[in-house]
């Protein structure tokens, strides 16, 4: 049988956005993805403000690095509660 590889392997998906409302589950994925072994996979997303086919692409540049930060200190929080790695088990989506 051959290895599955990062992508195909199960993993705990978790929706984040770096509330306070945020943190019971951001804990509770970090156990989970400890108790089973599985990678932790974090993900934000926003809706976009504008009609369809407003394309802005400063504006989206904006949108995409601040989610990218929010995710980067998402990572280093689920670290600081026990999730393994650095980037090879918390990856940010």
């Amino acid at each position: 049988m051959a290895a599955l590889t990062r992508a195909q392997r199960p993993n705990v998906l978790l929706g984040y956005d770096g509330t306070d409302e945020n943190e019971p589950a951001l804990r509770w994925a970090v156990e989970e993805a400890r108790l089973r072994g599985l990678d932790l996979e974090m993900c934000y997303c926003w809706h976009w403000p504008y009609p369809r086919g407003h394309v802005d692409a400063a504006v989206e540049a904006i949108f995409q690095r601040a989610g990218e930060n929010l995710l980067r200190e998402g990572a280093c929080r689920a670290r600081e509660l026990g999730a393994r790695g650095k980037g090879a088990h918390v990856a940010a989506a």
